[in-house]
């Protein structure tokens, strides 16, 4: 059980750390061409649809990966709820941004540029909802092809649209909305290999997975929040600059963390196993694997930054040197907090993640107000240090409460968590 667990994840971590690359790869290209503005701009433009499709899709997705996995109702059923829910969801989340947007006053937020922003938000559901199917089932082969599809073609299609055809911010949008209807398309088509698909209000089966899901959809909201809010202050408060600076080092630091996103791996493996103690001793190897392999990265990170920085994305870019290498320690607390939300949101505890959340997410803003308008992009790196390490710390906590395992059993290193050798061999005895 333990070899099946690893080698789902080091599936995920692998194609995880492609897509990384690719995105990196990405990233310099859009700063060297927007330049700060202009990246400020784009990320202001997508902070929105983002959170949105995390509250409007209301903890589906997930819920479905839960339900599909402890077999409940039959997948026919469960699937044509994702349809209904998929149709209601988007409405909903285009409603919802397009009220954002009609209250900013930036003039650069240009009728096409929202259109585009708003037409991604179903683009990027129909994509989730599909890709929540094929991982409950464990098909992680599949679903890493439909992230790498997707992560490919936006680099592609930035290549045309704003380097060929020379369309700066629309151009980027353009091709984050065409990857991501490609990608959408072919999982959509894989499923309905498999199973017809219809929209039905299927009451028994939307209370089921409203019952899971509503309170993930909130406690996933509340972690976005707190982590784009610095984003939604800054664009407020100071300006499109200082935004592009920090959204630039704030997503340098970040990106070397998506290997780490396994928590699809761990929700799939807690509903597929009977043995939960089993599911436990898994989690927390995996978390003193990531904690050893993060601080090693983000050393590496931290040393390279005054160096790559000005290389990869011009001299304009200099400001975000500090963000990056003072924002590290909140991704390695992020990196962590992922995957034990994640375990406990399969014990279905989810609930317990939201009053971990709130405290964080109000000391956040506060300290945003306190700091921005005096340090500017670093201050929104201040508060965000300080709300990380509150809510890591209760997290831990809340663990410890909830699964049995202690702090000290968590980070106790064992000479068998990094062999994994000697574990598939055990498995063939």
């Amino acid at each position: 059980m333990a070899q099946g667990f690893f080698k789902n994840i080091i599936k995920v971590v692998r194609t995880s750390t492609f897509n990384t690359i690719v995105r990196a790869i990405t990233g310099i290209l859009i700063a060297r061409v927007l330049g700060p503005s202009g990246r400020g701009l784009l990320t202001s433009l997508l902070v929105v649809p983002t959170m949105v499709i995390s509250l409007s899709e209301l903890g589906i997705r997930r819920a479905s990966i839960i339900q599909i996995g402890e077999k409940k109702f039959s997948h026919d059923r469960i699937i044509s709820v994702l349809a209904f829910f998929f149709l209601f969801t988007s409405i909903v989340g285009i409603i919802i941004t397009a009220f954002v947007y009609s209250s900013y006053d930036h003039t650069s937020y240009t009728p096409l540029l929202i259109g585009l922003a708003l037409l991604s938000i179903p683009i990027r559901l129909i994509s989730k909802f599909s890709n929540s199917v094929i991982v409950a089932h464990e098909q992680f082969k599949i679903s890493n092809i439909i992230r790498s599809t997707s992560v490919v073609l936006n680099f592609l299609f930035l290549l045309v649209f704003i380097i060929i055809l020379q369309y700066d911010v629309s151009g980027a949008l353009i091709a984050l909305v065409a990857s991501n209807f490609i990608s959408a398309m072919y999982a959509l088509r894989i499923i309905l290999k498999r199973y017809p698909i219809h929209v039905r209000f299927d009451i028994e089966v939307i209370k089921s997975l409203l019952s899971l899901g509503i309170v993930y959809a909130v406690a996933l909201f509340l972690a976005r929040l707190n982590f784009k809010i610095d984003i939604l202050i800054l664009n407020h408060i100071s300006s499109l600059d200082q935004v592009g600076f920090y959204t630039l080092g704030s997503s340098f630091a970040e990106k070397w963390q998506a290997p780490f996103a396994v928590g699809a791996v761990i929700l799939s493996s807690s509903a597929n196993r009977s043995d939960q103690n089993a599911v436990n001793n898994d989690v927390a190897r995996l978390f003193r694997i990531s904690l050893f392999f993060a601080i090693i990265v983000s050393s590496v990170v931290f040393f390279l930054a005054p160096y790559l920085i000005p290389i990869l994305y011009k001299p304009a870019f200099t400001p975000s040197i500090p963000v990056v290498q003072y924002i590290l320690p909140a991704i390695v607390s992020l990196v962590l907090s992922k995957i034990l939300a994640s375990r406990i949101t399969a014990l279905k505890k989810t609930y317990l993640i939201i009053f971990i959340h709130i405290p964080s997410l109000i000391v956040n803003i506060i300290l945003n107000y306190l700091f921005i308008p005096e340090h500017g992009a670093m201050g929104a790196v201040y508060a965000t240090l300080i709300s990380y390490s509150l809510s890591f710390i209760l997290l831990l906590f809340v663990y410890w409460k909830v699964t049995g395992t202690s702090i000290i059993q968590l980070f106790a290193y064992k000479k068998s968590d990094f062999n994994f050798k000697k574990n598939k061999m055990s498995k063939k005895n």
